[in-house]
């Protein structure tokens, strides 16, 4: 572990929340010089920034040692324990009231930790955060927000628990959550992302907020760790060909279906036991969809397989709010008209071939 000096010690007073910054980096050698710059120029000044470095094999850990702050320390993994584990380390590290989750490439506005602070303590919430600009990897501002490209729609009262059963919104280097709430959330499960996890765990524990405002800047480019930095990015037409193969032999879809089947079995077994143990009370719609995926595992055909996603639209968990949880039906339909169009387009590729070939064969 190395702490490096510098920068003025954090600001404060009693009534002051302490605030940690937990960042967890992995070969961020190229921008983290500049998000830890717009961490240590807050109006709000943190307590401390622990660093978890994940075993990088570029020079990360050595320009984040040339900056020199009190405030700064930084932990290298002897292994890689994956962007999860690390920010659970990161966080398990951090003393502060609050703790701030932070990638290794974003800006963060001046006012972020301020006014999230703010809020979260005028709130009495376990967590809260934030839309953001997109930025690119030179700095330059893109179309849309955070939220849109995740298509969340705020809302000024506490978000339910229901919604991340089969949903997220939260990008974790927008939150800030109490410690006591991490403490409860650990360990973090390894089948879910650390930012969704934690949502989860404030919403069903006290409350979990949203602002909408931007107040930081999230960058998109070809080395994000984790994060979206792939929706905007097109298939190649080679990728789009094998793609269309899959779908048309069924082998991609199987498999999508399996893996699909296994993550939600997995979210929801970690999900049930918090409940029972931190809540005392199993809401009725995860148990609902527990049995369901449950029960659709048992199931071998399509024919099958399309009832038993039929059967479980009824619950009502999907009338939670249809703007935002997709019924398994409409998923099903959807994932079963794309298959029959790019059928069709296969058979409309092939006659094409065929008809041309016959063409030149009569010329």
């Amino acid at each position: 572990m190395m702490a490096f000096a510098a920068h003025d010690e954090p600001q404060g007073s009693v009534s002051t929340p302490k605030i940690s910054v937990a960042m967890a980096t992995y070969n961020g050698q190229r921008f983290v010089a500049e998000q830890l710059d717009s961490i240590l120029n807050q109006t709000l000044q943190p307590l401390e920034v622990v660093i978890c470095d994940d075993s990088s094999s570029d020079q990360t850990v050595k320009v984040i040692s040339s900056i020199e702050s009190k405030i700064v320390r930084v932990y290298e993994n002897d292994v890689n324990l994956g962007y999860i584990k690390n920010f659970e380390k990161a966080c398990s590290l951090c003393n502060g009231d609050y703790i701030a989750l932070a990638d290794q490439d974003d800006i963060w506005e001046p006012t972020k930790l301020e006014v999230l602070a703010s809020k979260l303590r005028a709130l009495s919430a376990d967590g809260i955060f934030s839309d953001a600009l997109l930025i690119d990897d030179t700095g330059n501002v893109l179309d849309g927000t955070l939220w849109n490209t995740i298509k969340y729609q705020h809302t000024e009262t506490a978000l339910d628990k229901r919604f991340f059963y089969l949903g997220r919104c939260v990008t974790g280097c927008t939150s800030i959550f109490k410690r006591s709430l991490i403490d409860i959330a650990r360990p973090f499960p390894s089948v879910m992302p650390h930012d969704w996890w934690l949502a989860y765990v404030s919403a069903s524990h006290n409350a979990l907020y949203s602002v909408p405002l931007k107040l930081q800047r999230y960058r998109l480019h070809g080395g994000n760790a984790i994060g979206i930095s792939s929706f905007n990015k097109r298939k190649s037409v080679w990728a789009r060909i094998i793609k269309l193969a899959n779908n048309v032999f069924g082998f991609a879809r199987i498999h999508r279906h399996k893996k699909w089947h296994e993550a939600l079995e997995n979210r929801f077994s970690v999900m049930l036991a918090f409940e029972k143990t931190h809540l005392n009370d199993v809401s009725e719609e995860l148990i609902s969809l527990t049995n369901w995926i449950t029960e659709k595992y048992s199931s071998d055909s399509v024919l099958g397989y399309e009832s038993l996603l039929e059967r479980s639209s009824k619950n009502k968990l999907f009338e939670l709010n249809p703007k935002r949880i997709k019924r398994p039906n409409e998923t099903f339909k959807q994932g079963r008209n794309r298959l029959i169009r790019d059928l069709l387009v296969a058979w409309g590729v092939l006659i094409s071939l065929v008809l041309m070939f016959a063409y030149l064969m009569l010329v």
